[in-house]
């Protein structure tokens, strides 16, 4: 098969991107091996954002009827759950877009054969012109490794069946605050450890200030100068240790900030 344009992943960027060739008349194929719509759309910032959202038009209305029509907060099965569901009609959404638009879709892992040559599933592409918009994937700070059940990141966070009664989340960055906001205001105990001495770095304080308030008014515990040096799984529980040796017990650890980038296989050759 012969394109003259080939994206090499459909998050915001390749899919944008993808779209603005088929517009222009090129003949464009896009690939995907994980998520039609990337990170971004399935599982980061958009249903993040999303459930944050409906949290506060539960409140907002149950303030305003006094709990008289909306009853109690709903558990997190109603709050979290439904966003599996919300990330496959997303994927449904992106990949009738692209297609519409006159795009190849085609689903799978692939490496590039030689520079303009890529391989996927047997399926062998040629392409005057090739874009790699593979993104980044979770990842973690050495001796704490991601295991997608006690010790996770975004994509288990999004969609937990039953919340824990408490979390240590590592990583004071916009991602972490977020899911501090997010998983304190569904009633987890949360604690936010930071190795830096103050939480959003790089932020204004003016901003950054009423924030803290708010976050400790929800009972959050901010650790700051804090270095997260090693992890253990016991059974039900995660302990942590401290570049000092002090240790904390948890039920859950969620690690933010720490992205790999994701390269196709075979760039050398590329």
């Amino acid at each position: 098969m012969h394109f003259d344009c080939l994206v090499i992943g459909s998050g915001p960027a390749g899919l944008y991107a993808a779209l603005s060739c088929a517009k222009e008349g090129y003949s464009t194929v896009i690939v995907e091996n994980r998520s039609w719509g990337g990170t971004g759309f399935s599982n980061g910032c958009l249903p993040v954002k999303k459930i944050l959202d409906r949290i506060k038009v539960f409140r907002k209305y149950n303030s305003i009827f006094h709990h008289q029509q909306f009853g109690e907060f709903p558990e997190s099965g109603r709050i979290l759950f439904n966003d599996r569901t919300y990330g496959r009609r997303i994927e449904v959404k992106v990949k009738e877009r692209l297609q519409e638009a006159g795009v190849e879709t085609l689903y799978g892992n692939g490496f590039f054969v030689s520079e303009r040559v890529f391989n996927i599933e047997g399926k062998i592409i040629q392409a005057d012109r090739i874009l790699i918009a593979t993104g980044t994937s979770p990842s973690s700070p050495e001796g704490i490794p991601l295991d997608g059940d006690r010790i996770i990141s975004h994509r288990e966070a999004v969609v937990l069946d039953k919340l824990p009664e408490e979390m240590i989340i590592i990583g004071g960055n916009v991602e972490g605050i977020e899911f501090a906001t997010l998983f304190s205001s569904l009633g987890v105990k949360v604690v936010v450890v930071e190795q830096e001495w103050e939480i959003l770095s790089g932020n204004d304080r003016d901003l950054v200030l009423p924030l803290i308030t708010e976050l400790e008014n929800h009972g959050v515990v901010l650790k700051t100068g804090v270095k997260i040096v090693s992890s253990e799984v016991n059974r039900d529980m995660v302990e942590l240790k401290t570049e000092e040796g002090e240790a904390f017990v948890t039920e859950k650890v969620l690690v933010t900030g720490v992205r790999a980038p994701n390269f196709p296989r075979g760039l050398d050759r590329a």
